[in-house]
């Protein structure tokens, strides 16, 4: 059975940072030498279960099946809005506007338990009550 990314499913993703110094496309992302990247670093969360619906990320992993990788580009004041409520990395970033490629690999794709799922909705709505950044 083919595993795709999908509502109430706990996914499993390493995600890696490069950073340029200069504009680039999501393709040109794709081509960065692996030398540019920082070590992986996991993100697990349930999809789907927003309070305000999909985060940017979700949107982009939709229907995604184990073992695909995507790289986007984004200016570095839009990369942790690109997770929304979404349990990240943080990646210590330069304050001017440069581009990150994003490197994002889709690992593991399980059924989410019930309590699974209630935890994760406790975490959004206390991580929401600490921080204004999600």
């Amino acid at each position: 059975m083919d595993k795709k990314v999908d509502h109430l499913k706990r996914i499993m993703l390493l995600c890696q940072i490069a950073i340029s110094n200069k504009k680039i496309t999501d393709e040109e992302c794709e081509y960065t030498s692996e030398d540019h990247y920082n070590n992986p670093e996991k993100m697990e969360f349930i999809y789907g279960i927003g309070p305000e619906g999909l985060a940017p990320i979700e949107f982009k992993l939709a229907k995604a099946s184990v073992g695909e990788t995507f790289h986007w580009n984004l200016v570095c004041q839009n990369l942790y809005s690109f997770f929304g409520h979404l349990p990240h990395p943080h990646w210590v970033l330069p304050s001017n506007d440069e581009t990150i490629c994003l490197k994002v690999s889709v690992e593991k794709i399980q059924p989410a338990s019930p309590k699974e799922i209630v935890a994760a909705l406790a975490e959004i709505v206390h991580r929401k009550e600490r921080c204004c950044c999600c």
